[in-house]
């Protein structure tokens, strides 16, 4: 990190993100638009700035804090806004990185609200060489989630889906095994990673390729 900041604290979006910057990874790309900046009439306007940065990933706000339960696609539907902005990647990359943001400002209290992670299959917007829309299936290889009653202090683990059960990682100690992700993960989930679902030679991407052919 650097000397000047041995003594602030950092969570694992900002690791996330310093490591990205560092790395430079090929298979990552995070470039995104709303859909009328691509349009000509719109070139030097203010909705030109508002687009992802390729190498950080991207935050998708819990819209609602009052709810007890959404779920993933709930999340990424709203920040694409299909009746608005229709904010979708440049491309389909190979890998996509999200951070979900659960400060309730102004005293940052963290929400606690259940992300549905739905069997970790998740369709992704991107744009085609037309500029439009299309949804491509994703499928969630890790997160990490957050054990704290603010967003300021706690304690960080992460989980690998791996061999179609998860393996749930904490310092110090083997994995611990499960085949479906506990309601208190959903409930704490901050960072989540996900991988081109045509990438993926796992039996829970093959068995939805051969559904999504039947």
């Amino acid at each position: 990190w650097g000397k000047g900041e041995r003594d602030r604290q950092n969570d694992v979006i900002d690791f996330t993100s310093h490591i990205l910057m560092q790395m430079a990874p090929q298979f990552v790309n995070h470039v995104w638009v709303p859909q009328p900046a691509l349009l000509q009439s719109y070139v030097g306007t203010e909705l030109q700035d508002e687009k992802g940065h390729e190498l950080q990933p991207v935050t998708l706000p819990i819209f609602d804090i009052t709810l007890d339960h959404c779920t993933f696609t709930d999340l990424i539907q709203h920040w694409h806004d299909s009746s608005g902005l229709r904010r979708s990647f440049s491309e389909a990359s190979a890998a996509l990185c999200f951070a979900i943001d659960r400060r309730v400002p102004p005293h940052f209290r963290k929400c606690n609200q259940i992300v549905d992670l739905q069997h970790g299959l998740i369709q992704i917007p991107y744009f085609n060489a037309d500029s439009q829309v299309c949804w491509k299936n994703y499928r969630i290889a890790a997160l990490a989630f957050h054990i704290g009653q603010t967003a300021r202090s706690g304690h960080w683990r992460a989980a690998l889906f791996h061999c179609n059960r998860w393996f749930v990682y904490d310092d110090g100690k083997l994995p611990e095994q499960m085949s479906e992700l506990t309601i208190d993960i959903q409930r704490q989930v901050n960072l989540i990673w996900l991988i081109d679902a045509e990438l993926d030679r796992t039996p829970l991407a093959t068995t939805a390729a051969a559904a999504a052919t039947a």
